[in-house]
Parts: C-alpha cells; sequence; structure tokens
C-alpha cells in the first residue's frame, strides 16, 4: 500500500487538510497541496464578508440601484447557492446575514418566539424585516445589483464547501486523483479511493457508523461545527431541533450548503427534497 501524504492549512478560522494517496516524493506533493491551500485562502479573500475588500463585502455595501461586477469564482459560488436557495424553498438562504448576527453577537436563543414576529424584540423583527424584503440580483456579465437595500449575504454554509471543489481542481490538474480534502471536519470531499480499498473512512464524533466514500462529498451541520443555534431563515429564529445533519452529495459545494438546509428542515421536506435526487443522501 502507498503511504498517505498528509498535509494542513489554516483558512476561513478552519483546519483543513489534504491527504494524498499517491507515489510522490514528499517535496513534490507538499508544493501541490501548497497550490491547492493557496488557491482557497483566494477564495476566501473574495467571499468572506469580513473582509472589506471582498466581493461580498462590496455587495452587501450597495444601495438601492448600485451594481458591481465580480470574480468569476463569487458568481460561480452566488449562483449555485442561489440554486440551492430555490431547492430548498429557502431553508438554505445565503442572504440571511443579518439574522444570523442577530443570534450570533448576543444571547438571545432563550427569547425565541414560535413564529411570527416578535413584538418584544424589535431589533429582530427588523432584520428579518431587511432580510425578507432585501433583494440582490445576479446580473449578466458577471454582476450583481441591489434592487432593494436591506439583504446581508452571508457564505458562511456553503463557501467552505466551494473551496474544496476548487481545491480538488488543483490536484486534479496535477495529475492527483486519489485524495481526500477536508475543512474542519464539517465538510469532507473525497476523489478516487486510495489504491486497493472501497473509498476512503470517514469516522464521526457520535455513534453513527464510519462509511466509505470515493468520488463523493460529506457535509455535517450541528452545534459541534457552530458556536451559535443555526437560524432557520423561513422562521427568523434559531433552528436546535437536531443534534445534527449530514449529507452525502456529488460535490461538496453542494453537501456543505444541503447540510445546513436540512438541519433546519423537517423529515417530510427532506423526504420530499431527496425522493427526486437518488445522487444525494443523508448519513
Amino acid at each position: 500500500m502507498l503511504p498517505t501524504l498528509a498535509f494542513s492549512h489554516v483558512a476561513m478560522a478552519t483546519r483543513w487538510q489534504i491527504r494524498i494517496d499517491a507515489d510522490l516524493a514528499q517535496e513534490y506533493a507538499a508544493g501541490i497541496a501548497e497550490e491547492a491551500f493557496s488557491r482557497i485562502d483566494q477564495i476566501e479573500k473574495i467571499l468572506s464578508r469580513f473582509i472589506p475588500s471582498s466581493d461580498i463585502a462590496r455587495a452587501n455595501a450597495l444601495q438601492a440601484g448600485q451594481s458591481i461586477e465580480i470574480e468569476a469564482d463569487t458568481w460561480e459560488c452566488l449562483t449555485d447557492a442561489q440554486k440551492i436557495a430555490h431547492a430548498t424553498r429557502r431553508a438554505f438562504d445565503p442572504s440571511a446575514g443579518k439574522l444570523i448576527d442577530f443570534w450570533k453577537n448576543q444571547n438571545r436563543a432563550s427569547f425565541a418566539c414560535n413564529g411570527g414576529f416578535c413584538d418584544e424584540m424589535p431589533e429582530w423583527r427588523e432584520a428579518f424585516e431587511d432580510f425578507r424584503f432585501g433583494t440582490l440580483a445576479l446580473e449578466p456579465e458577471r454582476r450583481i445589483r441591489c434592487i432593494t437595500h436591506g439583504a446581508l449575504l452571508d457564505l458562511g454554509g456553503i463557501g467552505k464547501g466551494f473551496a474544496l471543489d476548487k481545491a480538488a481542481e488543483i490536484l486534479q490538474q496535477h495529475g492527483i486523483e486519489r485524495a481526500l480534502l477536508s475543512a474542519g471536519g464539517s465538510t469532507i470531499l473525497a476523489l478516487d479511493a486510495p489504491k486497493n480499498t472501497e473509498g476512503w473512512k470517514i469516522g464521526f464524533s457520535d455513534d453513527t457508523p464510519p462509511v466509505r466514500i470515493a468520488r463523493r462529498a460529506v457535509g455535517s451541520s450541528g452545534t459541534q461545527f457552530h458556536a451559535t443555534h443555526l437560524i432557520d431563515p423561513r422562521s427568523g429564529l434559531p433552528a436546535s431541533n437536531k443534534n445534527h445533519a449530514r449529507v452525502l452529495a456529488p460535490s461538496a459545494t453542494e453537501a456543505d450548503a444541503l447540510a445546513t438546509a436540512f438541519y433546519v428542515m423537517t423529515e417530510r421536506e427532506i423526504t420530499a427534497f431527496l425522493a427526486p435526487r437518488p445522487e444525494i443522501s443523508r448519513i
């Protein structure tokens, strides 16, 4: 069996890991991994809303009627996010940044209402109204326009998966097909299985049996991966009815976003979503 070459990197406040199963010199493999990590850094610089020069931060600063041109990666990630938001009926929504901030920055979970607007929480109501009625629209030639000011983009539920997919492309450009990439354990992408195996073995912190995967991605959402409650964009309230949600999907982008969505969706909603999509499943 070939030795597995392992490399790590810190980006997006997460430790990233790349494991390569190939007969390569350590230094040569390290150079390829570094190139993949640099790709992740590049994506963080344009997708993080906390970096003032990023495309997302600039989009969030737009006033009604204004537009900006964005990078191809940003356009692709937002397009993917828009499709998943539509498919999940906004259980995943990349424009809920104000709601995320409301619940993250203050200890408000114990004050959550059972749906609707909370008259005793005017700041929550303002955040929810801004989120619901603020609009950012994608336009041709990689432009994003603000129709009504208020929405705040946050790609925290999809950005790591998107970056994993792009890092994997770097490995494949160098002829590496047997590899495993991980973003802090919450999103994992497997290329081809290690030689003479059925797949990369993925274990979990609870009693869920390990799985072996190849050419698939695993996305996990839950309180073990998030310092605060995950928010259901449809109600504007924390969704803490599950310990975790895990998704197996063809790409890390899908796995990352769908794990976020499945955490807030009901069993009936998840079943209905999966019915026409045999390529996606739960773990």
